[in-house]
């Protein structure tokens, strides 16, 4: 869920299981209606609940290094160790795994 609301269904959440005060559970409730009311059939969310294609920012030539010469890798912007400088703008190996499992899944191949 973007834009914060991943964050707000286990606070809520874990806030009502502290306190017991209903309103907490009722938050949490209502972002969850709204989660699964605003996903598409695959789950996978949006990056902003106004796409509506989730992918399109990702294939797009800022993150997509297709046709980018002497790119190893499938995403752009990746990062493995900031304060580090190591591979700071790179492809990392599981970011180029978990996209390709989603594009499958939303394809339909698995």
């Amino acid at each position: 869920m973007s834009d914060g609301g991943c964050p707000c269904l286990p606070g809520f959440g874990t806030a009502y299981s502290f306190t017991k005060d209903a309103r907490f559970l009722q938050t949490a409730e209502l972002n969850a209606q709204f989660y699964i009311e605003q996903s598409v059939s695959h789950g996978v969310p949006p990056n902003d609940w106004a796409e509506t294609n989730p992918c399109n920012p990702l294939t797009g030539p800022a993150f997509l290094a297709n046709g980018t010469p002497g790119w190893e890798g499938v995403l752009k912007q990746g990062m493995y160790h900031e304060r580090r400088g190591l591979g700071v703008n790179e492809s990392v190996m599981w970011g180029d795994y978990f996209f390709l499992e989603a594009v499958s899944k939303v394809l339909g191949y698995e």
